[in-house]
């Protein structure tokens, strides 16, 4: 059962990874990466009702167990607190042990909850394939800093089964689990998660965040000159550029650096 001590250290060991990744890379297709990210140097921030994976970020997948005499407690406070009549807070009691009390909770919660995602790797052949038009995109390697006003970075968390809950646990350890777990089977992608502290869905970052712009093994060359052609005139200055490659002995991507 996590409790507020795996709870700290879950944060403790996400926010020592978030400070030792050299580079926070996006996927993006060609003409999104240019027109919408570089362009106009912003993020744009989703909703988890639009995420590929219908069991990342769903109030089902919490399961927060209480003491039905601490939760019997808490009903008898907060009614005599609020002055509620015996019949509603008969009415509570016949909820008692269950998770919807959290899972309405957290279904609000995540009205306003927004995330831009990234990843500590940029040669993963699948993450090139579902998120950068199959190779014909790009990634971007961007140097985020840590403290900004508009998001919080926190890395993803790999789990094979669905974890209980203690539910005397500090809620915004809740929160920040639920926001960043995801199953074991998605692990390949390495995800660092910008969540969102305002709710906006565009958000705009400084330029010299930019550090490294790869185009996939499956990009033109007219293409690549078309962007950095554009990169230039958006005075994006000191980035690496790369192409990947394929190597035909490891059946690995290889970054070979581009001169222009």
């Amino acid at each position: 059962m996590l409790t507020d001590t795996e709870f700290k250290q879950l944060g403790d060991e996400g926010l020592k990874k978030v400070l030792s990744a050299d580079r926070h890379f996006k996927y993006v297709n060609l003409h999104d990466g240019l027109e919408y990210v570089l362009k106009t140097n912003t993020f744009k921030f989703t909703h988890p009702g639009e995420f590929n994976d219908p069991f990342d970020c769903n109030e089902k997948m919490i399961d927060v167990v209480i003491s039905p005499q601490i939760e019997k407690q808490f009903i008898l406070e907060a009614g005599a607190k609020h002055g509620l009549p015996r019949k509603e807070i008969r009415k509570h009691f016949n909820k008692i042990g269950g998770n919807s009390h959290y899972h309405k909770v957290l279904k609000e919660k995540k009205k306003d909850f927004k995330v831009s995602c990234f990843s500590e790797i940029s040669d993963d052949v699948l993450m090139w394939s579902h998120y950068a038009d199959k190779h014909k995109g790009m990634c971007i390697g961007f140097d985020l800093n840590l403290i900004c006003p508009d998001y919080v970075l926190y890395p993803v968390n790999y789990i094979d089964e669905v974890q209980k809950i203690d539910g005397m646990a500090n809620t915004p350890y809740v929160f920040y689990y639920w926001a960043t777990f995801k199953a074991a089977r998605w692990s390949y992608e390495r995800e660092i998660r910008a969540v969102s502290k305002n709710g906006k869905s565009i958000i705009v970052y400084p330029k010299d965040a930019v550090r490294e712009v790869i185009f996939g093994c499956n990009v033109k060359q007219s293409e690549i000159v078309v962007t950095i052609k554009a990169l230039k005139k958006l005075r994006y200055k000191g980035i690496l550029l790369s192409q990947m490659t394929i190597d035909g002995e490891t059946m690995q991507l290889k970054k070979i650096p581009l001169k222009y």
